[in-house]
């Protein structure tokens, strides 16, 4: 089981919620993927 899963369970969220969210950070970021947001925060 990868990290993030069992983030999800101990948040007790959905995976479907943790991939809404990140779509809205990523959108607000105005990138396309996580790697550009790493890259951004790095900037």
């Amino acid at each position: 089981m990868g990290g993030a899963e069992a983030e999800e369970r101990e948040l007790r969220i959905s995976q479907n919620t943790v991939k809404s969210h990140m779509t809205d950070i990523l959108d607000k970021l105005s990138v396309g993927a996580l790697g550009e947001a790493a890259d951004l925060a790095h900037a």
